[in-house]
């Protein structure tokens, strides 16, 4: 996994999101949203403008839906679970 953040290049991914920031995949197939604030109405807006196959919470039995993408941001459902992990969690995005 590339970290953008770190290279100062962030692969064709916008600028990062205040909730915490995005990674990808070496092959591009999948982005990371490391998020360090949970959105409090359980829906997270992600500054992505491809189209999203699946989304998942890493290590968590959580399910997340792609509720819209419109704009150049795609809308996560996260629903009313609290975050998986305290400090960072992990919605796996996979691209189609």
């Amino acid at each position: 996994v590339t970290n953008l953040l770190e290279k100062g290049d962030y692969g064709g991914l916008p600028a990062q999101p205040a909730w915490g920031y995005l990674t990808r995949s070496k092959t591009g197939e999948r982005v990371y949203c490391i998020v360090r604030t949970w959105p409090t109405d359980g829906r997270l807006e992600v500054p992505l403008d491809r189209p999203v196959r699946s989304a998942t919470a890493m290590h968590s039995p959580a399910v997340v839906r792609v509720a819209s993408t419109a704009g150049g941001t795609v809308t996560l459902d996260l629903g009313q679970a609290p975050p998986p992990d305290a400090h960072a969690s992990v919605i796996v995005l996979t691209m189609k």
